[in-house]
């Protein structure tokens, strides 16, 4: 780092919390952000309950500028449990207090007044986030309005329509009523009149934060936090450039010492559940390079970068891949998604990690960036053994590049968990497959599994032996050999999540809801 880098550079975390500008330095950054809102600013209001991420209770809603040229507002929900404080850096942090307008009953915020009038509160635990949830929702369709991106909640109706409210429903599956209280808390959404209001976050954004909170995050941050703990002073370090450069000399002076951090939704569990301690951290979140998303139109792929959340790419994949667009949909709730990024989820190395698969399927190529340059791993070599990934200790992953499934080509993902929607896979699969100009004959396939083996990994046997073979034949004559094959490529473990037989079972059955599938897929195209 040059003299100059370090004569600009700055010791503190800012946020604002509900307007009210915050300097963090020291060992409340590495807080968690629900811990330094209850302990530190007494802020009550934020529930925390699982600590996981999972309930919502802890929910809360960040303001900022994105990174395109328009430095667009963006409003977001999140989970403030899991979310260290250092990652809400140059952002305003709105809380449950900050929702209202004001103090008393009267100044109560639209969404809390609908929540009191609906009966959507019993014991009140899961209230707080539910209510950030719903202004959330209501308060990012009236900036789509506004930017003119246009919104699906309608245009001139007070109240929603059954659409509508499966929308919001949508919106808030990552908030849990252990009271069951749903009904009272779903009618509480209906009778929000949000077209009719102003802006419900006005009055936590101004002119003169957007320009403050902008400025500081074009400075580069270095915290040194050092306390006493098991009788000697503990030291931890924050870094966070604001170019892929810097970002890449730190990691070539301090290799594996340097925690990267993306959106923490894995990490902050694990920290929360004290499996983890950071000793130094990488926070990626103010270089503005890693947050392209982009097609690129001749090469028929998007562009990934490190720090676009899961969010973002879900509705990028609206119309280019939705497959993956409806599987995005049962991964995880907003609040996890609007946090964690593809790139986390592939460089967490998880057999079971929902997104591998997909990426296997369709033969994504994985961008590093270190002390020798810019390479491009194909993600048939990224896998080295379990939780290892061909990523040297010098090198950071910048981009990935998802090529987009061609018309005739048909892709299908799977994943089998516990419950049906925001839950840890037990299996996983993906198949990309083109037929050949004769009718149900395999031109070429990929398949791959996630949860039958120390990494996910492709089915090469099982695609040798498909092409050219017509799913009929294989459905008739040949399914025991494919079956064969596919317990054989298997080799998975037992746990919590089901035993090693159960999961070389659902290897085979979920090859036969493609084989199914890929029927009817025929008869449609007849």
């Amino acid at each position: 780092m040059s003299d100059q880098q370090r004569k600009r550079m700055r010791d503190y975390v800012l946020l604002y919390v509900n307007g009210v500008r915050r300097c963090v330095r020291g060992k409340d950054v590495f807080l968690s952000l629900s811990d330094y809102l209850r302990q530190e600013l007494l802020l009550t209001g934020t529930k925390v309950v699982c600590a996981e991420g999972d309930c919502g209770a802890c929910t809360t809603i960040r303001m900022y500028s994105d990174f395109s040229e328009e430095k667009k507002l963006t409003v977001e929900m999140f989970d403030s449990c899991i979310a260290p404080l250092y990652l809400l850096d140059c952002t305003n942090v709105v809380t449950i207090e900050g929702a209202a307008l004001g103090e008393g009953d009267e100044r109560m915020s639209p969404v809390q007044t609908a929540m009191m009038n609906s009966h959507g509160s019993q014991c009140g635990f899961c209230t707080p986030g539910f209510v950030m949830a719903m202004t959330a929702i209501f308060a990012s369709k009236q900036l789509q309005l506004k930017q003119g991106a246009g919104a699906s909640l309608g245009k001139e109706k007070e109240n929603l329509t059954e659409a509508e409210v499966l929308e919001v429903r949508e919106g808030l599956v990552g908030n849990l009523c252990r009271c069951t209280g749903y009904v009272g808390i779903i009618d509480a959404a209906k009778s929000v009149p949000w077209r009719l209001m102003p802006f419900l976050l006005q009055h936590q954004w101004s002119v003169e934060i957007e320009n403050d909170l902008l400025q500081h995050r074009a400075i580069p941050l270095k915290v040194v936090s050092k306390e006493e703990g098991l009788g000697q002073e503990q030291e931890k370090t924050l870094y966070a450039p604001v170019e892929v450069e810097e970002a890449v000399a730190l990691k070539r002076e301090q290799q594996e010492k340097l925690s990267i951090f993306s959106g923490a939704t894995d990490l902050g569990v694990q920290i929360n559940k004290g499996r983890f301690a950071v000793k130094a951290v990488l926070n990626l979140s103010n270089i503005a390079t890693l947050f392209t998303l982009a097609r690129d139109e001749e090469r028929a792929e998007l562009i990934v970068g490190a720090k676009v959340s899961l969010s973002r790419l879900q509705a990028e994949c609206k119309e280019t891949i939705p497959e993956l667009y409806k599987h995005l949909n049962i991964f995880a709730s907003p609040q996890i998604k609007n946090l964690g990024t593809l790139v986390g989820n592939l460089a967490n190395a998880s057999p079971i990690g929902d997104t591998i698969p997909f990426l296997l399927a369709v033969a994504a190529r994985v961008e590093v960036m270190g002390a020798a340059g810019r390479r491009v791993i194909l993600m048939d070599e990224f896998f080295l053994g379990y939780k290892k990934i061909a990523v040297t200790a010098d090198e950071i992953i910048t981009r990935i590049f998802i090529p987009i499934p061609a018309k005739e080509s048909v892709l299908k993902i799977y994943k089998v968990s516990k419950r049906s929607d925001l839950d840890i896979s037990t299996i996983s699969a993906s198949f990309l497959v083109n037929f050949a100009a004769k009718e149900g004959v395999i031109d070429k396939i990929r398949v791959a599994y996630g949860g039958v083996a120390a990494t996910p990994l492709r089915f090469l046997k099982l695609e040798n032996f498909l092409q050219g073979k017509s799913l009929q034949a294989v459905a008739n004559s040949e399914y025991k050999e494919v079956e064969a094959i596919l317990r054989n490529e298997a080799s998975p473990i037992a746990d919590v999540r089901g035993s090693a037989e159960y999961r070389a079972d659902l290897v085979v059955n979920l090859f036969k809801k493609f084989s199914m599938e890929m029927e009817m897929e025929m008869e449609r195209r007849k």
